[in-house]
């Protein structure tokens, strides 16, 4: 039996370094970032969305999560700016990164305060 355990330790960890060692290329080849690079990233925002505060999961390894920190970057340079959550991320998105937009947006939303 305590074989059986040291050998299901072994692939667990043999997976786990599979899924980091995939993990960083992915950040490689999409952002230029390195995994540590990420987590020192993670680590400076204290784990927090840099737009709405909210706290974010470090990136998972098992796959998406909704509240995963994503990698903000510039579309256009490809320039990494911050780690964000999924909805802020999503918004920018959506906005086009358009911070004129983004701007008319939050004035359209002021006009309706009580």
């Amino acid at each position: 039996k305590a074989k059986e355990n040291a050998r299901k330790s072994q692939a667990k960890l043999r997976s786990l370094e599979a899924k980091t060692e995939k993990k960083d290329k992915h950040l490689k080849n999409k952002y230029g970032l390195s995994l540590t690079e990420y987590q020192k990233m993670y680590n400076e925002q204290h784990g927090c969305c840099k737009i709405c505060k909210t706290p974010m999961l470090f990136q998972n390894l098992e796959g998406k999560h909704s509240k995963t920190a994503n990698v903000d970057h510039d579309h256009f340079t490809g320039k990494v700016r911050a780690l964000l959550c999924n909805k802020c991320n999503r918004g920018l998105g959506y906005f086009q990164d358009n911070a004129v937009l983004l701007r008319n947006a939050a004035e359209y939303l002021d006009g309706f305060k009580c």
